[in-house]
């Protein structure tokens, strides 16, 4: 079990060192985007500990994907898998329970952690036994694994949009509208095989393009209730309605063309914090989406063919 988490710990310091950055530094980096993020969500809305309780259980519940598991359980006696289930977890929950202690909120610090260790015996993204219909099966990969695999998630968010709209709370609505983009966003995280891809018969710059539209249909398919309900209730921030779903298209773009731009291989820690950064700093999708689509363009070149 020892091994298991030293082999964790170097792959980490070496995608770190895979953009250039010397581990330490990346850690510094993570570590300062981690309290900034913590701290902005405390300061805009009341319901942040509850809010932040979730976030953090959505990352740890990433743990539990069921083919992680699988290789895990094949890999570790029962008893070693529990105790490496146990510790991940705690290892991700740590930096959120330290900052829960720090803003004094200590029923919720000590909730977490066995929040957690509960979650360390489920597997998420289970194999359903039954089959249930969904609007997205005529265009795979990405909306219909990731609905299935994320549903409680998405039900949460349209939960939050209720809680929103009781309580007068538009920053809880924002929020909740927000989330159901994060939660597509997370559909692209994986590349899919190659199959996948050639399958198409595109070129890449037709591929990319039927990828996007796919992304804004169906986000809109999942948002749209989130986001009517809202302009209802808030029609005096319609605008800011507006551009929040804008933006979120936008950075459905950005990740298509970063996964893309990795392809056959997953995306590395450089995509992942340039897309933190440009939560904070839109601006620079300007930058991010020409320049990951070029090189998407070239990476599909590779398996789909190019009359250009």
């Amino acid at each position: 079990m020892k091994a298991y988490f030293q082999l964790q710990f170097r792959l980490f310091n070496r995608a770190i060192q895979s953009i250039g950055m010397p581990p330490l530094l990346g850690y510094v980096a993570l570590l300062a985007v981690f309290i900034g993020s913590s701290l902005l969500l405390f300061s805009r809305t009341e319901l942040a500990p509850y809010l932040y309780i979730l976030l953090a259980l959505s990352l740890i519940g990433r743990l539990g994907e069921q083919r992680r598991n699988d290789f895990l359980q094949m890999h570790f006696p029962a008893p070693q898998y529990r105790l490496i289930r146990l510790a991940e977890n705690g290892i991700v929950a740590l930096p959120f329970v330290l900052f829960l202690a720090y803003k004094g909120l200590f029923l919720f610090a000590l909730a977490l952690p066995g929040l957690s260790a509960l979650l360390a015996t489920l597997k998420t993204g289970m194999r359903w036994q039954l089959s249930f219909p969904t609007p997205f099966s005529r265009r795979p990969f990405e909306f219909p694994t990731g609905f299935r695999g994320n549903i409680l998630w998405i039900g949460a968010a349209y939960f939050l949009t209720l809680m929103a709209i009781r309580y007068d709370n538009f920053n809880l609505g924002a929020f909740s509208l927000a989330a159901i983009f994060f939660t597509c966003l997370s559909f692209y995280t994986r590349p899919e095989r190659e199959y996948y891809v050639w399958i198409f018969h595109l070129g890449p710059r037709r591929f990319l393009w039927e990828k996007m539209k796919t992304a804004w249909l169906f986000s809109a398919l999942l948002s749209l209730p989130v986001w009517l309900a809202l302009a209802f209730a808030f029609p005096e921030n319609i605008y800011i309605l507006a551009a929040l779903l804008v933006l979120g298209w936008f950075y459905l773009v950005a990740i298509i063309v970063a996964k893309y731009s990795a392809y056959p291989g997953e995306m590395n820690i450089s995509h992942a914090i340039l897309l933190v950064l440009s939560i904070y700093l839109p601006p620079v999708l300007f930058v991010l989406i020409p320049v990951y689509y070029q090189k998407s363009v070239r990476n599909l070149r590779q398996t789909l063919y190019d009359p250009n």
